[in-house]
């Protein structure tokens, strides 16, 4: 007996056809996930056209091309204040260079020159200004995806002791109300 697996267009597809039809209540709202650093604005937009009405990214740890994709989607029409699905950025507040290695690696990217560089410069600043780097570091990309057109909201995401201390200082400090 084979199994069959939903891709993640056929899955919000089908939930948008069973809300639809009345087997999954009206105000339940589809959520769907997005790789910037890996997908094109192509994903996103099959992803709109299947029924996603809210869209969480994968965190914007390459910045250049996050921002890439980001402004490539607003000229698509994709994102923008009248949308089908409002885009919501996914923020992780890092503890240390090794969780950094660990979005990296989560989020596919690991492997890209640019994510070597991006570790090398937060090294280096870590060596150079201490703990501060990454509290730094956090603020500078919740600051950068503050700046970005049409951003409906951030998940932030601490998924250590190390990205929870860093969360409440950010709190503390008025940049997460």
């Amino acid at each position: 007996m084979g199994s069959t697996l939903l891709d993640s267009f056929e899955m919000i597809s089908t939930a948008t056809k069973l809300r639809n039809d009345g087997y999954i209540d009206q105000t339940t709202a589809l959520w769907a996930v997005e790789n910037p650093l890996v997908d094109g604005p192509e994903r996103l937009q099959q992803k709109i056209e299947a029924g996603a009405e809210v869209i969480v990214t994968q965190p914007p740890l390459l910045w250049d091309k996050y921002e890439q994709w980001w402004f490539a989607s607003v000229s698509k029409g994709l994102i923008n204040a009248k949308s089908q699905a409002k885009v919501i950025v996914g923020l992780p507040v890092i503890g240390s260079v090794d969780t950094l290695k660990f979005w990296m690696k989560l989020t596919q990217i690991h492997h890209l020159p640019e994510s070597r560089d991006t570790l090398l410069k937060l090294e280096y600043e870590m060596q150079k200004y201490s703990k501060e780097a990454i509290f730094q570091w956090n603020k500078n990309i919740l600051a950068r995806a503050r700046a970005l057109p049409h951003v409906a909201g951030f998940h932030i995401m601490p998924i250590n002791k190390g990205g929870v201390i860093q969360t409440n200082r950010m709190i503390k400090e008025g940049l997460l109300q």
